[in-house]
């Protein structure tokens, strides 16, 4: 399991998605959005050197395989968090902040990347979870 994680992690077509995605913002508004893209990319490369990180010494597969679940739910939070900004700034200002949605994009492609290693019925119960809202205490 570390060694498939470690391979879509230096996989050339998880880049490639990125730099074609962000190459398309860059060719819109080249001046407006360079450092809005560097942002992106940088943040994406830590979440990325993250995981590699935290796998890099677990030898043992089920213990590998709880890390990347655990890797991939904070990472699927974050992307729902992310979105749930957006559609309220939309909704309140008609516009949403580039930064959020660059990163958005970009935890996207890296999701897409990982759901073929996590099972199809894993990936149903953490997407209900994530998206059941719990009661918060009074």
């Amino acid at each position: 399991m570390v060694n498939k994680i470690q391979e879509m992690l230096h996989d050339n077509n998880l880049d490639a998605h990125w730099n074609e995605a962000l190459d398309s913002w860059e060719k819109d508004e080249v001046a407006r959005v360079q450092d809005r893209v560097t942002t992106a990319r940088e943040w994406v490369n830590t979440r990325k050197e993250q995981l590699l990180s935290s796998i890099k010494d677990v030898h043992n597969d089920d213990d590998a395989n709880l890390a990347f679940a655990l890797w991939f739910i904070e990472l699927k939070s974050h992307w729902l968090m992310l979105n749930t900004q957006m559609n309220y700034q939309l909704f309140q200002k008609g516009a949403i902040d580039l930064d959020i949605h660059y990163k958005g994009a970009m935890i996207s492609h890296l999701m897409g990347a990982f759901e073929p290693l996590i099972r199809e019925e894993d990936q149903v119960k953490i997407s209900e979870y994530l998206m059941t809202p719990s009661p918060v205490a009074s």
